[in-house]
Order: C-alpha cells, then sequence, then structure tokens
C-alpha cells in the first residue's frame, strides 16, 4: 500500500496506527501486486539511460527505459549496491555487458 500517490510513501511499518502513517479521512491509497518492502529497505526502479538518436542530436537528454525494481537494504553501501544491480542485470538482461567500474548509478 503506499498513500498520496503511485509514488508515494509505501506503508512498511505495520504496527503503527492509521493516524501515525498519516492516513486520514479521503486519504488516497494505491494498492500494488509484489511482496511489501520490509521496514529497513528502499524499493528502487532502475532505469538505462541512452543517448538521444541521431534525429534528436541537438538536444541534451537521454531516453530512459525501465529495467527493473529491487529492494535494497537502507543500510547498504553503494558498492553493496551496485553487485545487487550487476547480479540482477546479469540475470535478467545477460546480452547487456557491464562491469561494476563501468556502472554508474545516480538519481533520474
Amino acid at each position: 500500500m503506499k498513500r498520496g500517490s503511485k509514488q508515494g510513501q509505501e506503508l512498511k511499518d505495520l504496527s503503527l496506527k492509521l493516524i501515525q502513517a498519516s492516513i486520514m479521512n479521503q486519504s488516497g491509497i494505491f494498492i500494488e501486486r509484489g511482496a511489501p518492502s520490509k521496514v529497513d529497505e528502499f524499493r528502487l526502479v532502475f532505469y538505462i539511460a541512452g543517448p538521444p538518436t541521431q534525429k534528436e542530436d541537438d538536444v541534451m537528454c537521454y531516453k530512459f527505459w525501465q529495467l527493473f525494481e529491487i529492494p535494497i537494504s537502507q543500510k547498504s553501501k553503494v558498492d553493496e549496491a551496485k553487485d545487487l544491480i550487476i547480479q540482477k542485470i546479469q540475470k535478467s538482461y545477460p546480452s547487456i555487458q557491464i562491469t561494476k567500474d563501468r556502472l554508474r548509478i545516480r538519481e533520474k
């Protein structure tokens, strides 16, 4: 369950009272399929960025394609997160050849 919008905050702490989770009358709540995140996890959506096509070469923007979504512990180090990302890419997209030293991660 998420409140506010599809990208809203996931309601993970099941011990909270609704009022503590800022749920009030007429709140918008979104329900999605899938395993909920644990209290100490972030669920991150990963994209691959590609340069603009030849027709778009005068713009300074990238094209983004969604790859996958995975839960990652809030306590993970960036190096550990990169390991998880590489493993998931190799499993889901074996044709994408990428190594940890050539993987840049940043917020979209």
